[in-house]
């Protein structure tokens, strides 16, 4: 039998197998692969990290690509979508469309159901109790002889439920798991509400203060991060390279340990962590960039329903990286993690109907998976569906709802959202004429580099002082 970790599970039997997955044993890793990691682990140069932009496709070129890979990827970025009109239904789309009379809670749905403030109190309030004493499937741990039942640290259980969670894009579910492991003091779930809370697109908001204090409790916590993560237990294996990447649990930032980690934990099946070595390897983050093996390793989360996997594969067929150009499986990859809700991926396909790229053209549907990006806080979905109501394309035009998504990007830090505020202001869409209030957005977003909206700033104030 594989060995019993101090937390109570078996390593091997933590997280689904390789054969319970119809993947490929771990055991049978490509013959090259220790050979590589072995020959570019010495020098571990740090490529130049992609950097997600603001465009639909949510990938970014990279750079000059090593000598042994051939010439450069070429990372085409799309042209700027045409304007049309066309009503969302949701017969077109078997689903309910994006509204056309946006709710108040539009664009923040979970801070609806989750207030940034009591948090935890709204979680628990609003939660069936849970049953910790439960085993979780496939995960055995040390056996009470009396009772006969698997026991498992307080908050154990719902943490692992977390992370499948979160790695099928159910960010609600995650929340609801990772809270209540963290009120039963259980550290790894720290690390898990850290995330959610600092990444827009999580749950529909960025919440700074949460996010600060859940790392606060993480790095209190860094003695017992550092013991577990030497048990040979995947979940903390990938805890550890968590903290390595952010700087967070009492380390410092280090790609390198950080691939070190999470290549224990792949090994091991644990997809999240297979998922963020596939990333390592496409941006050379802790080890020199490998685009085949960074395949390789969203292929094998992909085997476990990675959502962010198969968000991640299509943006390399999208782009090329490591396989051939198929915009057609780009589509079809982004589409399969959209549909489980993962809101970049349904951004992307968006975008993907606007363009025709791998489907035809169809604006009703561009209109609908731009919404549903939307709803989860995707500050480049509400930018896009803000331009879909303010020129009346897949929607029935509206400036009211243009200017109201572009307010909450603006509000999200877009510079392109605080641009498209400042247009509404100066031009009076979806209300009176404001060049005061125009110049203010165009201030913050030329401060954010904007062109555009350094020009118009320089020519609403100069409206201003003439007005007074």
């Amino acid at each position: 039998m594989p060995p019993t970790t101090p937390l109570g599970i078996v390593a091997a039997a933590a997280h689904p197998s390789a054969a319970a997955m119809g993947a490929a044993p771990f055991g049978t890793l490509p013959a090259t692969y220790r050979s590589a990691v072995a020959a570019m682990r010495p020098s571990a140069p740090s490529l130049a990290a992609v950097q997600p932009s603001a465009a639909a496709m949510g990938a970014a070129p990279f750079g000059t690509l090593p000598a042994t890979y051939g010439s450069a990827v070429a990372a085409m970025q799309p042209s700027a979508p045409s304007l049309a009109t066309v009503q969302p239904s949701a017969a077109a789309m078997g689903a309910t469309p994006f509204s056309a009379a946006l709710p108040a809670t539009h664009g923040n749905a979970a801070a609806a159901a989750i207030p940034p403030v009591n948090i935890t109190h709204h979680i628990l309030a609003n939660r069936p109790p849970a049953n910790n004493s439960a085993p979780q499937p496939g995960a055995s741990a040390a056996t009470n002889p009396s009772a006969g039942v698997v026991q498992q640290e307080p908050g154990q259980r719902d943490y692992q439920q977390g992370v499948i969670h979160y790695q099928q894009a159910e960010h609600l579910s995650a929340l609801h798991c990772w809270t209540s492991a963290a009120v039963c003091n259980y550290p790894p779930a720290y690390l898990g509400l850290h995330c959610l809370y600092s990444t827009n697109g999580k749950l529909g908001i960025k919440c700074p203060v949460e996010a600060a204090f859940w790392k606060a409790k993480a790095d209190a916590a860094s003695a017992w991060f550092t013991q577990q993560a030497q048990t040979g237990n995947p979940f903390a294996q990938n805890n550890r390279a968590y903290c390595f990447k952010q700087g967070i649990g009492g380390v410092a930032l280090d790609d390198v340990q950080a691939f070190i980690w999470y290549e224990k934990a792949a090994q091991q099946g644990l997809a999240e962590a297979q998922d963020q070595l596939g990333s390592c390897y496409l941006h050379g983050s802790g080890i020199a960039q490998n685009l085949s093996l960074s395949v390789y390793w969203y292929n094998q989360a992909i085997k476990q329903n990675s959502a962010y996997a198969k968000n991640h594969m299509g943006r390399c067929y999208s782009h090329g990286f490591g396989v051939p150009k198929d915009i057609n499986k780009a589509y079809q990859h982004r589409h399969q993690a959209a549909k489980q809700g993962l809101a970049d991926a349904q951004h992307a396909v968006g975008a993907y109907y606007m363009r025709g790229f791998g489907v035809t053209v169809n604006l009703t549907k561009a209109a609908y998976w731009y919404g549903e990006a939307a709803k989860q806080g995707n500050i480049e979905a509400k930018v896009d569906l803000g331009n879909c109501y303010l020129y009346g394309t897949g929607v029935n035009r509206s400036f009211d709802l243009a200017k109201k998504l572009f307010e909450e990007a603006a509000n999200q830090e877009s510079s392109e959202g605080q641009f498209k505020l400042g247009s509404c202001f100066e031009n009076g869409i979806g209300g009176h004429r404001n060049p005061v209030e125009a110049a203010v957005w165009y201030k913050k977003a030329a401060a954010r580099g904007h062109k555009l909206a350094q020009a118009r700033h320089l020519v609403c104030t100069s409206q201003s002082t003439r007005a007074t």
